[in-house]
């Protein structure tokens, strides 16, 4: 024999080990024999003479034993870091069953955490930059006359010649002279109030942070020069149309037309960004020559009928300044007039008022307003482009 190995469950089932030499107790060698071990050695060889006699036995194979199978899972409580560490190291190394399964059930039930779940640890951040319009241009305004109102009155009165002296050529020596009287009569201006207005607790302007106090005051004034932007537009802009073919023949059309009123020639071309109007910034953008290159908009300019630069709402029209308005309505057309024409007035000074609130209720009334008038000296002067193909 090369190995003898005892095993747990034996192939048959008279194999099954029930003493162990080694463990019995060592006697004497040469014991004395007495009555009992007579009466013993007589009784083993009748049962040997017993089973010589009888037949031959029937060997049954050894059943095997049922493996245990836990019906719960096992109570992982008071497992320390250390045999938690033991029992994956049983598992991953050894492949012990009872590390794996220990494993498993500790991982089934530990909680898992999110930024979700614990959100109150998860701090967001408020950046400085506040997301608004920052546009107190008023492109409209600023392309005509422009004086201070009168220091008093809501409303005053601008000199106008309706009939103007005339000179003639004199037919002879000692003829009278050409005499024309003048007729002069007014216009009665209206006196306008924009402004708007909040109040604000001291606490959020002390403690606000981006400042919440001039934030507000930006927005107030853009808002104010925004609605006495697009005011000033509606007041002068007149009804006199041009019609020209295509929309450079529009705007000659409108140049000579301007011209006529007043003797001298137009210089400002105002637009909307878009709409339907047919003559809008956007209309000049996709205008084509019959080869398919931008007429206005050319990188490389292959004409002289204008250049808008790419980029920018900037340029030229047949001479004519371009002045892109977003105040004046999508659908509004095109409108070629000299900057003379009519003449914008407004209160001198900030507009920006604050005025201190009862300090029972601890805030500030801020306001923005001033007081605006809009005179069209000319009005046959401004002339809205039509345009046909």
């Amino acid at each position: 024999l090369v190995e003898v190995s005892l095993v747990h469950t034996p192939a048959f089932s008279d194999a099954v080990v029930s003493q162990v030499a080694a463990s019995t107790p060592e006697t004497d060698d040469t014991p004395d024999e007495s009555e009992e071990d007579i009466v013993n050695e007589e009784t083993t060889e009748v049962a040997a003479a017993e089973v010589a006699a009888s037949s031959e036995p029937t060997v049954e194979a050894a059943r095997p034993s049922t493996p245990y199978i836990a019906a719960a899972p096992r109570d992982v409580r008071g497992i320390t870091a250390g045999g938690m560490l033991l029992h994956q190291l049983k598992a991953q190394l050894n492949g012990d069953l009872d590390s794996a399964e220990v494993v498993r059930h500790v991982q089934a039930t530990q909680a898992e955490q999110t930024t979700t779940s614990d959100s109150g640890v998860i701090p967001i951040p408020l950046l400085r930059e506040i997301v608004a319009l920052v546009d107190d241009n008023r492109p409209f305004v600023d392309s005509i006359n422009r004086q201070p109102l009168p220091p008093s009155g809501m409303s005053f009165r601008v000199p106008r010649v309706t009939t103007s002296a005339a000179v003639a050529e004199q037919s002879s020596e000692f003829d009278a002279l050409q005499s024309t009287a003048t007729v002069i009569d007014d216009f009665t201006v209206d006196v306008k109030t924009f402004g708007g207005s909040n109040d604000v607790s001291r606490q959020l302007i002390d403690r606000s942070d981006p400042s919440y106090f001039e934030e507000l005051l930006r927005q107030l004034a853009q808002s104010y020069a925004h609605q006495t932007d697009k005011f000033a537009y509606d007041t002068v802009k007149g009804s006199n149309t041009s019609t020209g073919s295509g929309l450079y023949g529009a705007v000659t059309k409108g140049i000579a037309d301007s011209y006529g009123v007043m003797r001298f020639s137009p210089d400002t071309l105002v637009l909307a960004p878009g709409g339907n109007s047919g003559s809008a910034w956007l209309d000049f953008l996709q205008a084509e020559d019959k080869d398919e290159r931008p007429l206005f908009a050319a990188g490389i300019p292959q004409n002289a009928a204008g250049l808008i630069s790419q980029g920018s709402t900037q340029g030229t029209v047949a001479g004519l300044r371009v002045v892109v308005d977003p105040h004046i309505g999508e659908d509004e057309a095109g409108r070629v007039y000299p900057g003379a024409f009519a003449t914008f007035y407004e209160s001198a000074g900030a507009p920006i008022r604050v005025e201190v609130q009862q300090p029972s209720t601890f805030s500030v009334r801020v306001s923005v307003g001033g007081y605006v008038a809009a005179l069209a000296k000319f009005p046959t002067a401004i002339r809205t482009l039509a345009v046909t193909s």
